[in-house]
């Protein structure tokens, strides 16, 4: 799990009664890199979730279509089984039918 963390907040951390190793820790973690390999792995999975995702609620779209059900963003994500958020992603492709 990765936290984000400012400055500001290291350096209260520091002061306080964190030990010294947690803050090493930290530190290290924010010198960290993404690399290229994994930078494309992550892509990769991004492109296949938002694909399945737009081929979900253009079934439930087609389903409600044949149930002559009303055909709005949140019967889509009900419909779909995808989340509300991800539904109103595609809201323009969803009213466009």
């Amino acid at each position: 799990m990765r936290i984000v963390i400012s400055e500001e907040e290291i350096t209260e951390l520091k002061g306080g009664s964190v030990p010294s190793s947690v803050i090493n820790q930290i530190e290290e973690e924010e010198r960290k890199e993404v690399s290229p390999k994994k930078q494309k792995a992550m892509q990769k999975a991004r492109d296949t979730k938002e694909r399945e995702a737009k081929e979900k609620i253009v079934n439930a779209i087609n389903l409600l279509r044949i149930e002559s059900k009303k055909i709005t963003c949140y019967s889509v994500a009900k419909t779909a089984n995808v989340s509300y958020n991800t539904a109103r992603k595609y809201e323009s492709m969803i009213n466009a039918q």
